[in-house]
């Protein structure tokens, strides 16, 4: 089976081709011939199939992500069966991993923070091993969480559970995250090195043409240019962990640690790229770009069947007033599941396989494909909008129109804050910014009391 990338491939070609089909008939100054046109469509019939295919693998992937993560942390008596097996290239350059945690058994055991803990007194193997993981880590882009505190000690509900041998590691569980669906859809760019604001110029207004007869006037209208500012924030957040914990626990509580505050950053960053006030040092998110476009579900008996005009509705905003194809629908898990559980006459409006008489397809239990656009399930869209606090919103998007700039998710270890009491402070940061105002018409919100919490 090909992979994602190769799919990718696939697709861009079968569009490069498409393309020159159309440029070769501009280029000979006609109409594409019905010969073109049928090809055309062929192709394009095709780039819809592999759409579906790279939407099933996304999803493949993001399902089966933890259970990769938990077989790599498996326990630790597999430790050495593991480090036997062999590896792709990539991973055995990767300077940190879980199979060479402390406690793993490893030949050779290392830790990303507690490293950053040694290298404080001295450690000159902790500083290489540090500055070789910087490197190979210059191009991850991470999550964020809002600066809280949170104080962690030897004991009950603060970290102690971690240290054996109160009960096997390999059974500790983890608060819910939202996780970052939308920001991991959306485009990105790099995120310059210096400055606080992202400024991208923009014509406002201006520039003309008109037919001319021979010797007339050329027509002439100035142009209006103008300035669209985004802000660049920080995301922060910092454990405080007694000593102990750090030196003794296991598993590993850098694993533990680290991914608590990974999968925080990466729920609020996406809360903050769909609901962001845009006031510092917030992001500006979707709902509250001025200017887009808004369509309202309004039904006290709302169906799926209602709802699907206004998928298209806001399809239609995009391209009428952007003169942009929208490509994304996002929407909360619970309305995903609830349209691909209804149904219309006797058969689903959206369908398993082939398309014969759906707008849509769906899998394990979700949209995924409406009226030919991705479907996006974000538990961080809110449920608590309308009059009645319980209605939530569909976002169709032209992504292209929005691109995230995010920078990597630093570490810093400081012992010196607790030291009075053995305690030793992890945090971690990172800056992003939100190209969000450029194309307000680039979106649809779709709202109203048709969305309220769905009846199954």
């Amino acid at each position: 089976m090909k992979s994602i990338e190769e799919l990718r491939e696939t697709r861009a070609a079968l569009l490069e081709e498409v393309m020159a089909i159309r440029d070769t008939a501009t280029a000979e100054t006609r109409d594409i011939s019905e010969e073109e046109t049928k090809t055309s469509g062929e192709k394009l019939d095709e780039v819809e199939k592999l759409d579906a295919m790279i939407a099933a693998e996304e999803r493949a992937n993001r399902h089966l992500k933890p259970v990769m993560e938990q077989r790599q942390a498996a326990p630790a008596e597999d430790a050495e069966a593991r480090h036997a097996r062999p590896k792709d290239a990539e991973s055995e350059e990767k300077t940190y991993r879980p199979d060479m945690l402390p406690g793993s058994g490893a030949k050779e055991e290392r830790g990303f923070l507690r490293d950053i803990f040694n290298v404080r007194s001295g450690d000159r193997g902790a500083a290489e091993r540090l500055e070789r993981n910087r490197r190979e880590a210059i191009e991850f882009h991470g999550p964020n969480v809002p600066a809280e505190y949170r104080d962690m000690a030897n004991a009950g509900t603060t970290g102690g559970e971690f240290v054996p041998p109160l009960y096997l590691g390999e059974l500790w569980t983890e608060p819910m995250a939202g996780g970052r669906p939308l920001a991991d859809a959306l485009p990105h760019l790099p995120l310059p090195s210096t400055g606080v604001n992202i400024s991208i110029p923009a014509w406002s207004s201006g520039a003309s043409v008109a037919a001319r007869s021979d010797a007339g006037a050329v027509s002439e209208t100035d142009g209006v240019t103008a300035e669209v500012t985004h802000t660049v924030n920080e995301v922060a957040g910092m454990l405080d962990v007694g000593r102990i914990l750090v030196m003794r626990s296991d598993p590993s509580f850098e694993i533990v640690a680290g991914r608590q505050l990974r999968r925080q950053y990466d729920s609020y960053l996406d809360t903050q790229l769909i609901a962001g006030s845009g006031t510092a040092p917030q992001h500006r998110g979707i709902r509250n770009v001025s200017g887009v476009n808004t369509v309202a579900y309004t039904d006290g008996s709302p169906t799926a069947a209602e709802l699907w005009p206004k998928f298209y509705a806001g399809i239609s905003a995009i391209e009428s007033n952007r003169d942009s194809s929208a490509n994304l629908i996002v929407m909360h898990p619970r309305r995903s599941a609830w349209v691909a559980s209804q149904l219309s006459s006797t058969f689903p409006l959206v369908q398993l396989g082939s398309l014969n008489q759906a707008g849509g397809q769906q899998d394990m239990g979700f949209a995924f494909n409406i009226a030919g656009l991705r479907v996006v399930a974000d538990k961080n869209i809110g449920i608590l909008y309308g009059a009645g606090t319980n209605e939530d919103e569909i976002y169709v998007l032209a992504s292209e129109d929005f691109y995230l700039m995010e920078g990597p998710l630093m570490a810093r270890v400081h012992d010196d804050v607790g030291s009075g009491t053995g305690t030793i402070r992890f945090a971690i940061f990172a800056f992003s910014a939100f190209l969000s105002k450029r194309y307000p018409k680039g979106a649809t919100v779709i709202s109203g009391t048709g969305l309220v919490t769905p009846a199954f």
